[in-house]
């Protein structure tokens, strides 16, 4: 941890500049000490035996340390606050101002961890901003970074990184899948008000579409090759409803731009749909697909159900218009299976025309 409370029971920042040696931990009160080496930035650590319920904030990296410091300088808050410790809830982010905390988030964390630690801050009726660290940049299209997505109007699905040498905030915006595959678009900020003036006044504009079906089907083409177990299930998936994954038809590929969180391939969805519709309803199969499909992230949930129900919706009237399937009552009767191609060769030529 960076702060501190020293003997006339002020708040203080680590510094290898700090003469005193006397200092309090914030949330046990218990004496700590100040430890500044030549590798690891400067940090306060209890004494050994120690049971204070934030100790596990002492293994914290430099580059923890020094992004903190860094986002409380960015965000320009006079009253910022450095780990302050919220004893309801027995958290303590890493930086708080107004009704509004910051997780600088490096390390690897469980999605139920993270559930809970929002939970917490929302029932104090704060409102949680992560941002992440270097590691989570470089894996910014995998599934690990997908939990903390965000989404709002303006940017559509979103997740804020924090570059500490160059001190800059990188927002990667307008996240979406094409043809399977994660896009997004990026932006650089210095100051924190330019980035809430772009968040509130950005529109997001069409997605343009290449030829990027075809490498999905070549990738495709080569996890079946490689034996990929999850392609490999998906086959046999087929296999069970008559035609084969790799000559299926090119109505499992549309649309080709869909929502950044699913956890397979959005053609595996597809397909799943079509094998478990027939005699249920809409409600159904929304549901199923959210539950298994889905990956949990910061967006809310029925904002989520609002994208899953919409692409549901399109994906069933589309069916009923090629004669696939039919609505009897609520519920949808499958009529038969989208023609597949004789050979993958005249599935690659046709995606090449699209």
């Amino acid at each position: 941890m960076i702060t501190a409370i020293d003997n006339n029971g002020k708040f203080v920042v680590a510094s290898k500049n700090l003469m005193s040696k006397n200092y309090h931990c914030i949330s046990c009160k218990a004496c700590v000490f100040l430890k500044s080496g030549n590798i690891n930035s400067a940090h306060f650590a209890h004494y050994s035996k120690s049971k204070c319920n934030i100790i596990e904030m002492e293994n914290e990296s430099s580059e923890h340390i020094m992004g903190k410091l860094g986002i409380l300088k960015f965000i320009s808050e006079k009253n910022g606050i450095l780990e302050y410790y919220l004893p309801t809830i027995k958290q303590r982010p890493d930086i708080m101002f107004d009704c509004n905390v910051i997780e600088f988030q490096c390390s690897p964390i469980s999605n139920q961890r993270l559930i809970e630690r929002n939970n917490g801050y929302k029932k104090l009726k704060l409102n949680p901003c992560w941002i992440l660290g270097s590691n989570y940049y470089k894996n910014r299209f995998q599934n690990s970074t997908k939990k903390f997505y965000s989404y709002c109007r303006n940017l559509g699905f979103y997740v804020l990184f924090w570059n500490v040498g160059n001190s800059q905030l990188i927002l990667n915006y307008q996240i979406n899948a094409v043809d399977g595959k994660i896009i997004s678009k990026e932006k650089r900020f210095i100051k924190f008000n330019h980035y809430i003036m772009f968040k509130n006044k950005n529109k997001l504009n069409s997605i343009n579409l290449n030829n990027s079906l075809v490498g999905s089907l070549k990738r495709m083409e080569k996890q079946l090759l490689y034996k990929n177990l999850s392609y490999q299930y998906m086959q046999d998936v087929c296999y069970k409803n008559g035609f084969n994954l790799l000559t299926c038809s090119l109505d499992f590929y549309i649309p080709r731009v869909t929502i950044p969180v699913y956890k397979v391939n959005p053609v595996f969805v597809r397909i799943h749909i079509l094998n478990v519709l027939d005699n249920n309803s809409k409600l159904f199969i929304i549901e199923y697909v959210i539950s298994q499909f889905v990956w949990q992230s910061l967006v809310p949930s029925n904002i989520i159900k609002q994208f899953i129900s919409k692409l549901v919706d399109n994906y069933l009237e589309f069916l009923i218009n090629r004669g696939y399937i039919s609505k009897l009552n609520e519920h949808y009767i499958l009529n038969t299976i989208p023609k597949e191609f004789p050979n993958f060769y005249e599935k690659i030529n046709k995606a090449y025309k699209l």
